[in-house]
């Protein structure tokens, strides 16, 4: 795992992301936060399909809180800082994502 700040444009919530949907989180907790402190845990990241993009794998909150943060101060015309990610690497989504009862053997399997 590597620590690295990322810009906002190349980062994207993965599908695989319990909080991934239509709706954006609710994020009226954590935001007074983001704007006083910053994101201070990173959130957790693979790379993407697109080279030098990333996906979202744990931190959608984090990341929508810090990006109204950013447009608040894009507005005023000030820096933005960049998200702190922890990238995981070598894991593909087959290895990863591979369901637990397909390595249960057939005739363990309960049937009715």
């Amino acid at each position: 795992m590597k620590l690295q700040f990322l810009p906002f444009d190349k980062l994207s919530v993965s599908k695989t992301n319990m909080r991934c949907g239509a709706k954006g989180p609710d994020i009226t907790d954590i935001l007074p936060s983001v704007r006083a402190r910053g994101v201070l845990v990173p959130i957790l990241v693979r790379p993407g399909d697109a080279p030098e993009m990333f996906e979202i794998v744990a931190g959608r909150r984090r990341h929508a809180a810090a990006r109204v943060v950013a447009d608040e101060r894009r507005a005023e015309n000030a820096d933005i800082e960049p998200m702190p990610c922890a990238i995981i690497e070598g894991v593909t989504m087959p290895q990863r994502w591979k369901p637990r009862w397909s390595r249960i053997s057939p005739g363990l399997i309960p049937t009715r």
